[in-house]
Order: structure tokens, then C-alpha cells, then sequence
């Protein structure tokens, strides 16, 4: 379990090394998210207002005008009806021959390899297959056939319009707003979590700007720090009664020193197995 979370994390984004803070109200969780974006190790402080995007005047402009010279494109005037196997033929070779004629000029192969590469596909499929009519079939099958839905969400977002806090999903408001008003900020790590000490890092960063984060990294250092001053204490205490016991059992120094001479060595030997072997000391196994 443990090698599948680490896998999942090096290849996961964003990072599920994620730590949580409660700040009394919106403007304070913003005000916050801003200092702790400050952060070497922060990448990002997430509050409900990342959901509302900045300059929405002047993106929309963009928008309205992407849609003045592509709405008319995009309107949907009906399904196209099915090529012919002739058309399909004839459709294959003007597609090749406009790929070549931009691959030449205005699609330059090292700004756009996704031209080059469904050139040298198409190249590549009219070589193994003899372009009978259910190749070509198949052919438009994998290049268009999302094609409709993509034109459709690209119809969709032409319509945007501009919206803030209030127009936001209950759900979504509800995640990160509680109903007393407080507002939850997400904060995500600049770099990839390799080790304890990454996280370690992490966490002391962030706590030393808001002291009552919590979340996975904060919650797994202090449990590793108490370990660590419970296993000391431990040892010890235990030490200590050891000693006291056999002060009293064999009331003489040099004996009670032998006896802790061998377990001193016994635990040299443990340690130095330890190494042989490759066994890291840890909180399952100290």
C-alpha cells in the first residue's frame, strides 16, 4: 500500500500532500492565501475565490470577439450527412495535400509535431492498407469522431459570461465555505514530496504562517516527532529502572557496568546487522 501511494504521488497532480487551514471568514482566508503563496515550498493556497477568474472584462472581450469571427462557423445548421466511399477517397488526398502545403509554411514541424505526426499516420496508412472503404471508414471514425463534441464545448464556452462568488455551485460553496462563514485554503507544495524530510519542510513552512493548518504533511510530522520523544523516554526510563534493579540485586558498580557492557554490545550488534542487512530503523520496527 505504502509503494502504491508513493507511486501515485510521483505521477499525481496535484500533489496529495496537501495541508488545510480555517481562517474566520473570506477575506481573511484570502488575505492568508496570499502570504502563504509568498512560500518558497507553496505552490498554491486555493480559497472559493480561486474559482472566480481575474480580468473577466478583459477575457470576455476576447471571448466576444473569438465569437464574432466563429460563431458562424459553429452554428449548428444540422448532422452532415455520411461521405461516400469516393468522397472519403477524395477527402484522404486533400487532407494530405494540405498537411504537406502547411508542413511547408505556416505549420512549421517544430512549433506544431502534432501536424507532423498525422502526416507520417496518414503516410503510414495508405501503405499497409489498400484504402478500401472500410479502412477509409475507420479512418474518419478515429480522426472526427469527437470531433462534433469538441465543436460543441467550444460553442458552449463562446457563450461565457462574466459571474462571481454567488454563481457558484451550492456544492462547491459548500466545500469551502462553512455556514458560520468560515472559509477553508487549500495549500499545495511547490515540489514533488521525495522523503520525510520534504515533507517536514512543507509543513513547518506553512505552519510558521498559519500555526492551526492541519492535513496530511503537519498531521504525519508531529505523530513522527511524538514517536520519536516516546521511543527516547523509553530508553530512558527503561535504562534507568534497568540500572536501579541491578544496583540492587548485585549491590556492586562493577557489575551492574558488566551487565550493561553486554546489553550495550547487544545493541551495537543489532545496529550493525541492521546495516548489513539493510533494514532502515523505523517507527514500525524500533
Amino acid at each position: 500500500s505504502v509503494r502504491t501511494f508513493r507511486a501515485l504521488a510521483a505521477d499525481s497532480e496535484p500533489s496529495p500532500h496537501v495541508i488545510e487551514v480555517l481562517a474566520p471568514d473570506l477575506d481573511e482566508a484570502r488575505a492568508l492565501a496570499d502570504r502563504l503563496e509568498a512560500v518558497p515550498t507553496v505552490d498554491q493556497a486555493i480559497t472559493l475565490q480561486s474559482f472566480v477568474p481575474d480580468d473577466q472584462e478583459e477575457k470576455l472581450d476576447l471571448i466576444d470577439g473569438l465569437a464574432l469571427y466563429l460563431g458562424a462557423a459553429l452554428d449548428a445548421s444540422g448532422a452532415a450527412a455520411p461521405l461516400e466511399p469516393g468522397a472519403r477517397a477524395e477527402a484522404l488526398t486533400k487532407l494530405r495535400h494540405s498537411l504537406r502545403q502547411g508542413l511547408g509554411g505556416p505549420l512549421d514541424p517544430g512549433r506544431n509535431p502534432g501536424a507532423t505526426s498525422l502526416d507520417r499516420a496518414l503516410e503510414g496508412f495508405e501503405e499497409v492498407f489498400d484504402v478500401s472503404p472500410a479502412a477509409l471508414a475507420g479512418l474518419e471514425q478515429r480522426l472526427v469522431r469527437f470531433l462534433p463534441i469538441l465543436l460543441d464545448q467550444l460553442r458552449v464556452a463562446l457563450q461565457a459570461s462574466s459571474f462571481g462568488l454567488a454563481d457558484l455551485p451550492a456544492g462547491i460553496r459548500e466545500r469551502w465555505l462553512n455556514a458560520e462563514g468560515q472559509a477553508r485554503i487549500m495549500v499545495t507544495p511547490e515540489a514533488r514530496i521525495r522523503d520525510n524530510q520534504d515533507l517536514r519542510a512543507f509543513a513547518a513552512a506553512v505552519l510558521a504562517e498559519a500555526p492551526r493548518a492541519t492535513g496530511e504533511p503537519v498531521i504525519v510530522s508531529a505523530a513522527g516527532d511524538a514517536v520519536v520523544a516516546a521511543f527516547y523516554e523509553a530508553s530512558v526510563l527503561a535504562l534507568g529502572l534497568i540500572t536501579l534493579v541491578l544496583l540492587v540485586v548485585f549491590r556492586r558498580v562493577g557489575d551492574v557496568l558488566m551487565v550493561l557492557a553486554a546489553l550495550g554490545l547487544a545493541v551495537l550488534l543489532t545496529a550493525g546487522n541492521a546495516v548489513v542487512l539493510g533494514l532502515e530503523l523505523n517507527f514500525a520496527n524500533v
